[in-house]
């Protein structure tokens, strides 16, 4: 598999001292490529959040965005994908995509953006995308740009009387792993 690497700014944007923001953003040029985002949970969240915001109704490519559990060997499983699920947060379209989870255990996981109809064919990203012996056609000018949000909360506390401890945003904000905000993406076509 050939991969071109991309790097991916994430802006950490602190909602609350019991919430995160990441956000990240770039452009997909085929409509067989895959971005891929690695990220690591050091502890386990909760009100999981995933969307994209960068349809705008017709504006740029329809997303699918998809959630995977890294094996640590450059394969992962699949959590879940979605093609349009517009309900998640204001500013979306009825073309982007979105994923509520109630939890994520701490671990190494990916985030995947593909254009619509390139979905994942089963339950492993070795498993391939639907698109992926497609010869690579090229997605029209001023359409290739996405956006990918993904927000997340500690676990609620779970003990006695009093709650659990409070959560600092700087350790919220190590939750994610992305050392200074910053992911590198891989730009990749599907495994053959």
């Amino acid at each position: 598999m050939k991969a071109k690497i991309l790097c991916v700014l994430a802006a950490a944007l602190p909602l609350s001292a019991s919430a995160v923001t990441f956000h990240f953003t770039g452009d997909l040029f085929e409509h067989n490529e895959i971005i891929s985002i690695p990220f690591t949970l050091d502890d386990e969240v909760s009100d999981v959040k995933l969307w994209t915001d960068s349809f705008l109704d017709g504006v740029h490519f329809d997303p699918i965005a998809a959630l995977w559990a890294d094996d640590g060997n450059g394969n992962g499983s699949l959590i879940d994908w979605n093609d349009d699920n517009p309900g998640i947060q204001p500013g979306q379209s009825f073309g982007d995509a979105g994923l509520l989870l109630p939890s994520l255990a701490a671990g190494d996981y990916f985030l995947t953006v593909t254009a619509t109809g390139n979905i994942p064919l089963g339950s492993l990203f070795s498993d391939g995308f639907l698109f992926g012996t497609d010869t690579p056609t090229t997605l029209a000018a001023g359409s290739t740009a996405w956006s990918l949000w993904l927000t997340a909360a500690p676990p609620p506390a779970s003990g006695g009387a009093g709650g659990g401890a409070d959560v600092s945003e700087p350790s919220l904000l190590g939750l994610l792993g992305l050392g200074m905000f910053a992911a590198c993406a891989l730009r990749r076509r599907a495994p053959r």
